[in-house]
């Protein structure tokens, strides 16, 4: 007969007890590695979206623009989670300053879906 663990009785992300089977877990470096890399990306994205605007015809760029910083301020506090639990230093990355919210109606002047609006406002 099998000895029960904790994993026995701890619930998995369903809230029903996980019957024994232990969920992988990635090592923490591999997670901390992929957040620097993915807050960096969305720095960049993030002064695109500013300078170009996005194609998305249905959402002005600035909502565009937030949701991504939302996503740098996510990444910022899963790397202070990762580097407390496991001594690392933070990365440079980390101390960029975050972007500024943006009203959820900017535009970009070179995007492509200002111009859809104008060329939908002119033809009425």
């Amino acid at each position: 007969m099998r000895q029960l663990t904790v994993f026995d009785i701890l619930p998995d992300n369903t809230g029903q007890p996980s019957g024994g089977k232990r969920r992988k877990r990635r090592p923490l470096k591999e997670e901390y590695d992929e957040c620097v890399a993915a807050l960096k990306e969305r720095f960049d994205r993030h002064a695109e979206i500013l300078a170009r605007g996005t194609a998305d015809p249905f959402y002005p760029d600035g909502v565009n623009a937030n949701l991504v910083r939302n996503h740098i301020l996510y990444y910022r506090k899963r790397l202070e989670e990762i580097c407390s639990q496991t001594f690392l230093a933070l990365p440079e990355i980390y101390f960029r300053p975050v972007p500024e919210p943006v009203s959820e109606d900017c535009m970009a002047p070179g995007s492509r879906a200002a111009k859809l609006r104008r060329t939908s406002i002119e033809g009425d």
